[in-house]
This record gives C-alpha cells, structure tokens and sequence, in this order.
C-alpha cells in the first residue's frame, strides 16, 4: 500500500500546487465533490480551494482502497496509521528520481502558466498574496518569448514602415 501513497502524495502535489505544509494536513473530507481540495490554513493562515485533476482523485481512491490502516482522520499517513511528517514526505518523494516535494509545486505552476493560465489566477492557486511570488515560479521558454513579442509588440503592426527607405 506503500507504493500506492507516495504515487498518490506525488501526483496529488503535481495536480494540486500544494505545499508540503498543507499536504500533510489533508483529510479525506477536504477533496470536495471529486473536483475540488480545500486547504485549510496554508501559509498566512488563508484558506482556499482548488481544483484536483481526475487523475490524482483515482489514484487517491486507489491508495485508500489497499490502504489496511484508517484514512478518515488524515489522507496520507505512515505505517502507524499517524500523519506524515514533513521529513517523510520529502523522503519519499526523493527516493523517485531525487524529486522533492517543491519541485512538483514549481513543476504546476510553471506548466500551467506555461498553457495559458492567467498569473493572478495561478497566484490565488498557489496562495500567495504577493504576484511577485508567483513569478519566482515561472520558467517561460524562448519560443513563448518570441511569439509574445511577435503578437504583442506595436512596431510588428507598422507593416507600412520600409526599413531603409530614404523618401
């Protein structure tokens, strides 16, 4: 059931952006009609919802199904039946190809912007308060910066301009 956890906490933080913090506190209760994960006091003390893909639902049904131990209290918990700690979570995660848990974070924000998702959305996703955090996250490629310019700059609509033409 082990193997079924950490594929369950490492596809949920990637379908979710949650932090590790958050992650820990999770109880079954807090995923929402199978589309939504509330997180209760994340950093700040702000509370938030956000969307949960199919994906990391089944694999969360899955895990809970072989699971031999009670997850009504807490969704991911160690051999004890206890919540994971922070430690076991970067553990785990580590020991598939040396990911870390904030790694999965940074990994979701930068895809989803990276498809066209809104940066003030995408900030309220991640709950920050500052916009600016959210930049941090943001690896935006040089084909993205070629089309941007190529679509938003104004001297690319001045098609009547002849370079180099002294009249």
């Amino acid at each position: 059931w082990n193997s079924y956890r950490d594929y369950a906490i490492w596809i949920f933080i990637y379908a979710t952006g949650v932090r590790v913090s958050e992650l820990i506190n999770i109880s079954p209760s807090d995923i929402q009609e199978e589309q939504w994960v509330r997180i209760n006091s994340g950093k700040g003390s702000k509370d938030r919802i956000v969307p949960i893909a199919q994906q990391a639902i089944k694999a969360i049904e899955e895990y809970r199904e072989v699971c031999p131990l009670d997850t009504s209290k807490n969704l991911f918990i160690n051999y004890m039946g206890k919540a994971l700690s922070r430690t076991s979570v970067f553990k785990i995660t580590k020991k598939h190809d040396g990911i870390y848990p904030h790694m999965l974070r940074h990994s979701y924000a930068t895809h989803m912007y990276n498809n066209g998702m809104d940066l003030m959305v995408l900030s309220q996703l991640l709950g920050h308060s500052n916009i600016e955090t959210t930049e941090i996250y943001l690896h935006v490629n040089n084909k993205q910066l070629a089309e941007c310019i190529k679509e938003h700059h104004p001297i690319n609509k001045l098609s009547h301009l002849i370079i180099g033409n002294n009249q």
